[in-house]
């Protein structure tokens, strides 16, 4: 692939700001959902409800005695939100700028979008693993192994286009053919996964035994467990990735660490993780925390509700 042009040197800035106000604005517009979701004839007391709740959290945020006597509470929380979700951005922007300053990170995204079979491998990847799990455990939570595989896939899905064509050619065009033909990649590569794959799963085990186990950690230890972990899981990918399409076995890998242990390399798998696991969260978290709110705290106290003796309702 060709290096596209560093960022800051042909990037709009009122664009950016532009893409700074909608990203910010999105989890703040989910805060009023729920008012809409409560059945038409009993929208008073959902309404009620969710406004009541909103006071609450600004009285834990904002440590305010008196928070439930704020009339317009979600208003107010949507400008937090609002708020802190455009700084959080920004930072991790400038980040990334740091990390990726000619924007490898970025071209390898749009790289992986410009076919159909990378589309269909970056989107659904995460949602197989997710659903494998659900059916293979469907009453009892995975165990810390199946945790650590999954996570594994999840973090290797992004990169799975280049590591599924196995083939320099195919990576090094500025746009990958609608199709290609894969090639093995030799008994030497799969050692490898077999190797790093449970190393991925003790690694996630070590950080859920550090940071749940009988020892109460203290909050800058679990901190810097989760940032190392974090960087071995890059060092691990790096290497999966050198393994898988060159087509090496376990001693070439480790006597060519320069190859996979290089630093321009993880910076911009950082960089590429980065921003992956930021779209990602911007996209689906705030959808996810609003309907996982309404569903299980709002709604059943509205059935209950409506199921009640008409003379013990509120009286809105």
């Amino acid at each position: 692939m060709t290096d596209p042009t560093p960022i800051g040197k042909a990037t709009n800035p009122v664009l950016q700001w532009l893409m700074l106000v909608l990203a910010g604005s999105w989890p703040a517009l989910w805060l009023f959902v729920p008012y809409g979701l409560s059945p038409e004839g009993d929208r008073g007391f959902g309404t009620s409800m969710v406004t009541d709740t909103y006071r609450g959290l600004l009285g834990v945020f904002l440590h305010v005695p008196h928070a439930r006597m704020l009339e317009h509470p979600a208003a107010l929380l949507a400008t937090g939100v609002f708020a802190t979700t455009v700084v959080t951005i920004a930072l991790m922007c400038g980040l990334i700028r740091r990390l990726d300053p000619v924007a490898h990170s970025w071209a390898a995204l749009r790289w992986s979008m410009h076919t159909l079979p990378c589309m269909v491998i970056w989107c659904c990847g995460p949602l197989v693993a997710l659903a494998a799990a659900a059916i293979w455990f469907p009453d009892v939570a995975p165990p810390d192994w199946l945790d650590g595989a999954l996570m594994a896939l999840i973090v290797f899905c992004p990169f799975a286009p280049v590591v599924l064509c196995l083939r320099r050619d195919i990576v090094s065009r500025d746009r990958p053919p609608a199709f290609w033909i894969p090639r093995w990649p030799g008994g030497g590569a799969i050692v490898v996964t077999a190797i790093f794959l449970p190393l991925w799963s003790l690694i996630e085990a070590a950080q859920k035994w550090f940071e749940f186990g009988p020892m109460k950690a203290p909050a800058w230890t679990v901190v810097l467990e989760e940032l190392t972990g974090w960087l071995l899981g890059l060092v691990l990918t790096s290497a999966l990735l050198v393994a898988w399409q060159r087509g090496w076995g376990p001693r070439r890998l480790f006597s060519n660490r320069a190859s996979w242990i290089h630093g321009p390399r993880l910076r911009t798998l950082a960089a590429l993780d980065l921003r992956i696991g930021g779209e990602l969260a911007l996209l689906f978290l705030p959808p996810i925390v609003i309907l996982s709110f309404y569903m299980i705290y709002l709604a059943p106290q509205i059935d209950q509700w409506i199921r009640s003796d008409p003379a013990q309702k509120y009286d809105l």
